[in-house]
């Protein structure tokens, strides 16, 4: 994922299943997908909840499936 920016959104569906299903601070997660400063990490997981991208819905909606995590998670 090093090579990947910030805003695609694989990255920010790892960074928001790392925060919503481990305990890693964002310090950590920034640190282990490459995503410089852990404000990075946070913006991320608000626009991939918040995305209204037909991929980005898809992903989101197959991630919290298959990790049992209900709507509002």
């Amino acid at each position: 994922m090093e090579r990947k920016k910030t805003t695609r959104v694989e990255k920010q569906a790892a960074a928001w299943l790392l925060k919503k299903r481990t305990t890693g601070t964002t310090g950590w997660i920034a640190s282990r997908l490459h995503m410089g400063h852990r404000s990075n990490v946070s913006r991320a997981i608000s626009a991939f909840d918040q995305t209204d991208n037909p991929a980005g819905m898809k992903l989101r909606n197959t991630m919290r499936h298959f990790t049992g995590c209900p709507l509002y998670c």
